[in-house]
Parts: C-alpha cells; sequence; structure tokens
C-alpha cells in the first residue's frame, strides 16, 4: 500500500507539472497537447486510489476530448491538408497568409477556364473583381499601347488598392485559367479581417513594385 501511494504521488506530480508547463507556453497546440497529457495523469490518479474518482476522472476525459477538438481544428488551420493542386499553386504566391486565412480567403473566389477572350477590366471603369492568372496570359491594353502579361499576376489590384477606376483595359487570352473575387464581397471580409487585409495589401504592394520594374 505505501509503494501504491509513493506511485499516485508521483503520477500527481507530472499531472500538475505537465499541466504548468502547458500554461507557460504561448503556442496554442502545444500548450494544448501538455494540458492533455497532464489531464491524461490526472484520469490514471483518479481511478488509482483505493476509491476511484469517476466524477472528476470523467470531467478530466471531457477536458481530453475538447483538446483534442480543438489542436484538430488548429492543425488543420496551419497546414494545406484538403487544398486541391490548382489551390496548392494559388497558394505559393500568398502564402504570407496562414493556411486558414487563406481557406477563408479562397470561399470567396471564382475559378475561370477561359475558352475565348474574356474582358476583365475597361479603362476609367470600376472594377469589379480582383483577378489572379493562375495560367496563360492577359492582354493589357493602355494609351493605344498593347503589351501581353503572363501567368502568376494579379488583375485589378491598384484599383482595389487605391478604390480607383481601371487604369487599362484588360482581356484574359484563350487558354488562361483565373481565378477572382468579387470586389465588394471582398472588401467586405478584408474589413472584418483587418489582419487578412494587411497581409494581403502586402502581396499586392508585391505584384504592383514587380510590375513596375519588370
Amino acid at each position: 500500500m505505501y509503494s501504491a501511494l509513493i506511485n499516485t504521488d508521483w503520477i500527481i506530480h507530472v499531472a500538475y507539472f505537465l499541466t504548468l508547463c502547458g500554461f507557460l507556453i504561448r503556442d496554442q497546440l502545444l500548450l494544448r497537447f501538455l494540458v492533455t497529457m497532464g489531464s491524461s495523469c490526472f484520469i490514471v490518479f483518479y481511478l488509482s486510489l483505493s476509491t476511484p474518482l469517476l466524477v472528476p476522472a470523467f470531467w478530466s476525459a471531457a477536458t481530453i476530448a475538447a483538446n483534442i477538438v480543438v489542436m484538430a481544428i488548429i492543425y488543420y488551420e496551419r497546414t494545406q491538408f484538403g487544398l486541391s493542386n490548382d489551390e496548392k499553386i494559388l497558394y505559393k504566391f500568398m502564402n504570407a497568409l496562414t493556411p486558414g486565412e487563406f481557406r477563408r480567403l479562397i470561399k470567396l473566389c471564382s475559378w475561370h477556364d477561359v475558352d475565348e477572350k474574356m474582358r476583365l477590366t475597361k479603362v476609367d471603369k470600376p472594377v469589379d473583381a480582383l483577378y489572379f492568372i493562375l495560367k496563360g496570359q492577359v492582354e493589357v491594353k493602355r494609351k493605344r499601347k498593347v503589351i501581353i502579361v503572363g501567368e502568376h499576376c494579379f488583375i485589378g489590384e491598384l484599383a482595389l488598392v487605391l478604390s480607383k477606376d481601371a487604369s487599362a483595359t484588360t482581356y484574359a487570352l484563350p487558354g488562361a485559367q483565373l481565378v477572382s473575387w468579387e470586389a465588394a464581397a471582398l472588401r467586405e471580409f478584408l474589413g472584418k479581417n483587418p489582419k487578412v487585409k494587411i497581409v494581403l495589401d502586402n502581396i499586392l504592394n508585391i505584384d504592383m513594385a514587380r510590375k513596375l520594374h519588370a
């Protein structure tokens, strides 16, 4: 009985130590993992007593279940699990966002496979959407000049960032694959998610700077 008491004391000390370590860590995934391990030790302690404490053991088990659910959500938010191949390609150019932020952003987007010439913006007219050229080319017309823009760039970003009309008329050429975000819905989303707005603005600014130096 004396050795059993020593073992029980050892278990409860480990349980409190793991829980304390968890509360000292800022990372939510590791914090919850350590608290879950501590709760597991508490269950062993409660059930190892001469008169098992079933109610505390039950609520410790409930705490473990809740933490496992939240850990799964956190892990999902931090990884690219479940993204399609096209979404993974798009994420390469928006990886300043966390995978979770990216998932929320692409819920708003539409995907387009261009079979015939498709107008995206018209000069001096409001821009209805932000576009990203995933594959193919875009024709840009401005002041009688025509240039061809390749894949992996945004169209309409200047108008979105500065809230101005389009500075050029643009057409997606046949064979292009586009991703688009309706401007009003995107602005509403960014208004509710200021962190995502800061990151996306930075991504768009980098894209504009790259175009200026191309």
